[in-house]
């Protein structure tokens, strides 16, 4: 018998000095928790020199969110986060139906 696993995928995303879109990124884990977050983060920012993400659009991920209130306390970013459109209706759609 296989057991089935959930992967959580994601990219990292931004624009170039000329203004292209660039990924500079993809993390794939098999985990959402708080500490996952936060390796993966502070791993992007060890690799940008020092440089964090200014914005995250995300689902409505309790882990992430959580891990973003620490990070921007504890080490001192300033990283919105923005919940994505199309997550939050259909969740809506669903409690509606």
């Amino acid at each position: 018998m296989i057991k089935k696993k959930s992967y959580q995928a994601g990219f990292f995303a931004g624009q170039n000095n000329i203004g292209n879109i660039v990924i500079f990124g993809l993390a794939i884990t098999s985990s959402a928790q708080k500490n996952d977050y936060n390796v993966l983060i502070n791993s992007f920012v060890e690799l940008m020199d020092g440089v964090a993400p200014e914005t995250l659009v995300s689902d409505q991920d309790v882990g992430l969110i959580s891990c973003l209130e620490d990070i921007n306390s504890s080490d001192g970013y300033k990283i919105n986060h923005l919940f994505d459109s199309w997550h939050y209706l259909k969740n809506i759609k669903l409690k509606i139906q």
